[in-house]
């Protein structure tokens, strides 16, 4: 019976399925782009449509189409096998090991029933929202200017207050009349416990608020955000989050992304914002590519997984000492990433949200006109402001500390000279106070990085090269090991690695009937284990790309290359051996013993004759 991987990767194109995430450009057979999982400007990321696989050349990153959908969604290996297939079109129940799993009871894993509790919240709280109780918080959704495909698009809700008893416990009541355990329940993050003498008691997180569903980036429900609603006199604060849980992660999810993610690969860029609302609207209006953190502060790990998307990020935050300070760290943050960085300035007292509801053409006008963070805050330092002689040194301090960690030189030299006029100090001043700042912030990097600059691979021996080489050559050009049969069949590998991967490559080909022979090419192979299979590939990739030979039909250089390698294999091989024998001389000449002296010669010269037939072979 085929597994449910091989349908996936017969049914999925990964050339397609990677360029929804990317741009890639053909080089030869294969397919290049700047990789998504390290900085780089000189695109190393490569995908075989044929081997459907990737690998990157800089970061060493690779694997198939399942691989890519793991790494890019943050998704486990059967989360990712469930999405490709759904998206081809097939039913992952029907295949083995991928019905529901983990549990004897058959409910499914951990994570699958968590996922289940939060779908059925979402619907509760959407139901709620509906509901006479609800309107307060339907009303207050249209206050804002929310449409109501709006608030059905984005599932805006509402958690009611009480049950038809009384009791603060109308979504656990609901969830439990479901089959959820209070365990199950209290997991979810929806609901918390408390003791009340020798009870233990249940009571829902976000009752009598107006709710935002926070997304992953598939589309399902892992939190909310509970926002009060006006003339609510509770002494919680404004907004109330679902705590940290299995699925809900707040230093990495971003609101709105399941929406935006489309639009961010579209645009080529992502809007950040600072709140649910603001996000909403701006979607409303057409700024699609708009998200915000998930009451947390911008992160290295938000900036880590949307630099997968883009290059460019977008700052809009409030305009207030606040807002500039985030705005700073944020820039900073991105900058050390290699980001590009713009910002969209902001009125003190105005958020997007106002803005967007007031007048929508000028909130998309700002969304198009961002401009450099330097630029911002120059104009926050400079414009409409007469400074005194120790403001402009302490201006000039601060601004040349911002502009050594801007990773463009023309965007450096450009502002040096920008600040020299504006506090009237000679531009090389100016720039042996930026060349010091530099090596100061090198000289950070470096300390903190400390071992990341060790290389990926450490160097691999001769032996090793050349075995590598022959098992990429045969993977490349499976005909070759036809060609050359009797050479093929009994080469010798030691690298255990190698000979694992060979052991599968001979079996798949020796299965092969005549009709197939003639046809077979690398993107054919099936191995039982997918991580040798993937191995494979990825030494296939590197020896297609160093060879820069694409033409199956004619094998003649690659039969010469790999023959090359076998006849060098051999070589090293029996020098080894003769190490062996050389050492095993030594050894009896100082134990006297002739006899085995006499032995040894006698298999010294053979060897040494068999070395010689084969450089003369060669």
């Amino acid at each position: 019976m085929r597994s449910l991987v091989d349908d996936v990767k017969d049914r999925t194109d990964i050339v397609e399925f990677i360029s929804g995430y990317l741009k890639l450009t053909p080089a030869g057979s294969n397919f290049r782009g700047l990789c998504p999982f390290h900085k780089e400007k000189t695109p190393s990321f490569m995908v075989s449509r044929e081997k459907q696989i990737f690998h990157c050349f800089g970061c060493a990153k690779g694997g198939d189409i399942i691989t890519f959908a793991e790494e890019m969604e943050g998704l486990e290996f059967k989360e990712a096998l469930k999405m490709l297939a759904e998206k081809a079109g097939l039913d992952p129940s029907k295949y083995q090991g991928m019905r529901s799993s983990a549990l004897s009871d058959g409910r499914g894993s951990r994570k699958e029933i968590l996922f289940r509790i939060l779908e059925s919240t979402t619907l509760f709280f959407e139901n709620a929202l509906q509901s006479i109780e609800g309107k307060e918080a339907y009303d207050y959704y249209i206050s804002r200017g929310l449409k109501p495909e709006t608030i059905k698009q984005f599932r805006l809700g509402y958690s009611p207050r009480k049950n038809n008893n009384g009791f603060p416990t109308a979504l656990f009541d609901n969830l439990k009349s479901q089959g959820f355990s209070p365990e199950e329940i209290l997991e979810s993050g929806s609901v918390f416990q408390y003791q009340s003498g020798n009870s233990r008691l249940f009571m829902d997180r976000f009752k009598g608020r107006a709710i935002f569903p926070i997304f992953d980036s598939l589309g399902r429900p892992v939190g909310f955000s509970a926002r009060v609603l006006p003339g609510d006199t509770t002494t919680q604060g404004k907004y109330v989050n679902t705590p940290q849980t299995l699925l809900y992660d707040k230093g990495s999810l971003l609101y709105g992304f399941h929406l935006a993610k489309p639009f961010i690969r579209e645009e080529g860029e992502v809007i950040l914002l600072e709140g649910n609302l603001d996000v909403v609207l701006s979607h409303q209006v057409g700024v699609n590519q708009a998200v915000a953190t998930c009451g947390t502060a911008l992160s290295k790990k938000h900036l880590q997984f949307l630099r997968r998307y883009t290059k460019r990020v977008v700052l809009a935050f409030d305009g207030d000492m606040a807002g500039v300070k985030a705005t700073k760290r944020g820039a900073e943050l991105a900058w050390e990433d290699e980001l590009d960085v713009k910002v969209i300035s902001l009125k003190v007292g105005t958020d997007v949200a106002d803005i967007a509801k007031e007048d929508p053409e000028k909130w998309k006008r700002k969304a198009r006109k961002s401009k450099s963070v330097l630029g911002y805050f120059f104009d926050l330092a400079f414009k409409k402001r007469i400074l005194s002689l120790d403001q402009k040194k302490s201006l000039a301090d601060r601004l040349i500390k911002m502009i050594a960690k801007v990773p463009s030189e023309v965007e450096k030299s450009h502002f040096v000279r920008k600040l020299s006029e504006e506090v009237q100090v000679p531009e090389n001043f100016l720039f042996e106070k930026l060349k010091k700042e530099q090596k100061s912030t090198v000289e950070s990097v470096n300390q903190n990085i400390g071992a990341e600059n060790t290389p990926l691979n450490q160097e691999k021996g001769r032996k090793f090269l050349l075995e590598e080489r022959i098992v990429g050559l045969i993977f490349n050009y499976p005909k070759l090991y036809f060609v050359l049969r009797e050479r093929m069949q009994n080469v010798y590998f030691k690298s255990p690695e190698i000979f694992s991967i060979w052991k599968e490559v001979k079996k798949f080909l020796k299965g092969l009937d005549d009709k197939s022979l003639e046809k077979v090419k690398s993107g054919d192979f099936k191995f039982e284990s997918r991580n040798l299979e993937l191995e494979a590939s990825k030494i296939a990739i590197k020896i297609e790309k160093e060879m820069e030979l694409t033409n199956e039909d004619d094998l003649e250089e690659q039969k010469k290359e790999l023959l090359y390698c076998l006849d060098n294999l051999l070589e090293e091989n029996l020098q080894e051996e003769k190490r062996v024998l050389v050492n095993l001389i030594k050894t009896a000449e100082k134990q006297g013993d002739k006899m085995e002296l006499k032995r040894l010669f006698e298999e010294l010269n053979a060897f040494n004759q068999k070395i010689k037939d084969g450089k003369n072979k060669s």
